[in-house]
C-alpha cells in the first residue's frame, strides 16, 4: 500500500544519501493536508545550509500569504562513487 511505497522511497534516500554533495529543499511555512515531511532517517546536521531565498507566494484557495525558502545544502566529503 501506500505507506510500504513511502516507506520504501524514505529507504532510497538513506541509501543516497551519503554520496550526494548538494540537495536543494523547499520549506513551505503553512501546514498543508498530505504534507511531505522531510526524511528523519537523514542527517540534516552533518550538511551545510549554502544559500536560502525566501519569498512570499498568495495560496489560491485560501487568501493567506505563505512563506516559502528555498535552500541549497551542501557535504563537505560526499562518499565517492567506487
Amino acid at each position: 500500500g501506500l505507506h510500504e511505497l513511502l516507506r520504501s522511497a524514505d529507504l532510497v534516500y538513506a541509501a543516497a544519501w551519503p554520496y550526494c554533495r548538494r540537495f536543494y529543499l523547499t520549506r513551505i511555512e503553512m501546514p498543508f493536508a498530505g504534507d511531505t515531511r522531510f526524511p528523519d532517517s537523514i542527517p540534516l546536521e552533518r550538511w551545510t545550509l549554502v544559500s536560502e531565498v525566501r519569498e512570499t507566494f498568495r495560496e489560491r484557495r485560501s487568501g493567506h500569504d505563505v512563506l516559502c525558502r528555498f535552500q541549497q545544502y551542501e557535504q563537505a566529503d560526499p562518499r565517492p562513487l567506487d
